[in-house]
């Protein structure tokens, strides 16, 4: 009987081990994919922080900056990034592209903020490609269908177009762009600004697009973009909204400050206490706000000569200074010439301002949520 129970022990004991190294080998036939395939903020230079075998290369007139959203940055003055990794960008059925970008006023005809080579070699417009074109920034993808290595037709995609370059120049923003198998979802500064469903001829772009073709960030088709660069990533899977937004806050995590205000609102949101505020204006597409009342929230000073013209406000915090005039578009920050959108107004007895010129003029960020009209200030 001892006998018999021992044998059973023995056999229940070698099926045991039969079970946990079936399952290992199973579970190691299974490619576990890599969920990060690039991700760089350009501290230590032009390098990939993950190990997954893409190199970042340098092509044209570029530098690293030291001053940019989040530390050191990249300078595109013609050149362009390229992201070589054969196999390891290949396209698939999920993806997401990150970037902060700063274009400046000089942004030549149709840069793209990303690209890809076209079965030709040469960086056009596709297959797959963020734009900067036509003053608005678009996804778009050019695909060639092939049949029995024949040329079988062709496809080509666009999406909603985003916003007015004239509206955010000289500005840093984010954008975060995924693929969620038939979905295009756009994150602009940590909203989600467009999901659409894409068109069936997309829904297998794994197979049917250039899969072993390098990714181009600042290269167009008849120009390069001009700007500056910051915390490229890039990943073979969609993130969640909360992933995206995270994005959005490693770039604004450096300033201590959060100043919200929303429109037709007499309230305003400072790091979580609720003050009293002016309201926000909205003048011409512009969303302006009272010069006294976002200069002393950042703790600068302002003062105002009202026998410049139609008066004149000038506003100091730290080595910034900026000088506005009422019903007069010029400006002068730090001592050189520039041009408002609108010009300022006076409503209240208060003069009002531009506030993403005046903010950003100061070193904060603005943050516009048209959605809700809700703007964030950033400050440190």
């Amino acid at each position: 009987m001892r006998i018999k129970e021992t044998v059973i022990s023995l056999t229940m004991i070698v099926i045991c081990v039969c079970l946990i190294f079936g399952a290992f080998k199973l579970e190691s036939m299974f490619e576990v994919p890599d969920t990060k395939i690039l991700e760089a903020d350009f501290e230590s230079g032009l390098k990939n922080k993950v190990d997954s075998g893409v190199s970042i290369l340098e092509f044209g007139n570029m530098a690293l900056e030291n001053k940019s959203i989040a530390g050191k940055g990249v300078k595109l003055s013609g050149g362009h990034l390229s992201l070589n990794g054969s196999g390891h960008t290949k396209l698939r059925d999920e993806l997401t592209f990150s970037i902060w970008f700063n274009i400046s006023d000089t942004t030549p005809t149709d840069p793209m903020l990303l690209s890809r080579e076209s079965t030709s070699g040469d960086v056009t417009q596709g297959p797959i490609s963020i734009h900067f074109s036509d003053n608005y920034t678009y996804f778009r993808s050019d695909i060639t269908f092939k049949l029995q290595n024949s040329e079988y037709g062709s496809y080509s995609f666009k999406s909603k177009e985003l916003f007015n370059h004239d509206t955010i120049k000289n500005e840093w923003h984010n954008l975060t762009v995924v693929f969620e198998k038939n979905i295009l979802y756009y994150y602009y500064d940590g909203v989600l600004s467009s999901a659409e469903v894409l068109p069936v001829e997309l829904f297998d772009y794994i197979t049917i697009a250039n899969n072993n073709k390098t990714f181009e960030i600042g290269k167009g088709a008849w120009g390069n973009l001009l700007g500056m660069i910051d915390e490229v990533a890039f990943y073979d899977y969609a993130v969640s909204k909360d992933e995206a937004l995270k994005f959005y806050n490693k770039g604004v995590e450096k300033y201590k400050n959060k100043l919200v205000m929303k429109l037709n609102s007499d309230t305003a949101d400072l790091n979580g206490e609720i003050i009293e505020a002016p309201g926000l204006v909205e003048e011409n597409e512009t969303i302006m706000i009272s010069a006294d009342f976002i200069v002393n929230q950042m703790g600068g000073k302002i003062a105002h000569d009202e026998t410049d013209g139609y008066g004149r406000a000038d506003i100091t915090l730290g080595s910034d200074k900026i000088s506005i005039w009422v019903m007069d578009t010029n400006a002068v920050i730090n001592n050189k010439f520039s041009k408002l959108s609108v010009y300022p107004i006076v409503k209240d007895e208060m003069v009002y301002v531009p506030v993403r010129f005046v903010a950003e003029g100061l070193g904060a960020m603005v943050s516009w949520n048209e959605e809700i009209g809700e703007v964030t200030i950033y400050f440190k």
